[in-house]
């Protein structure tokens, strides 16, 4: 699976290094100080099967961390996202005023 695979962790750091160090074309600024980007998406839309992988919400919410916690130590300036669909929350992490 994606979120717990050591292999597409790795290459996931390198595109996140490869994308931080990018330069602007126009600006010449690399990506990771540029004030012209709001933001970045860590992934979009990421999915859990659970039916096919029982702790798959533990794995994305690990994965999700993980790579908050690697893009903040490379990045400290810019917005941060996961570009959920709205279907994954992790109970013990969704705010007090959402839950009935």
């Amino acid at each position: 699976m994606f979120f717990s695979d050591p292999q597409a962790w790795a290459m996931y750091e390198s595109h996140l290094e490869a994308v931080l160090d990018r330069r602007n074309a126009f600006s010449g600024r690399r990506y990771r100080e540029d004030p012209a980007i709001l933001g970045f998406n860590l992934i979009n839309e990421p999915r859990c099967e659970t039916w096919a992988v029982p702790d798959c919400q533990e794995l994305l919410q690990r994965w999700i961390e993980r790579a908050a916690a690697a893009f903040k130590s490379r990045d400290s300036r810019h917005l941060l996202s996961v570009g959920s669909e709205g279907f994954f929350a992790h109970e013990d992490r969704v705010p007090v005023a959402w839950q009935e």
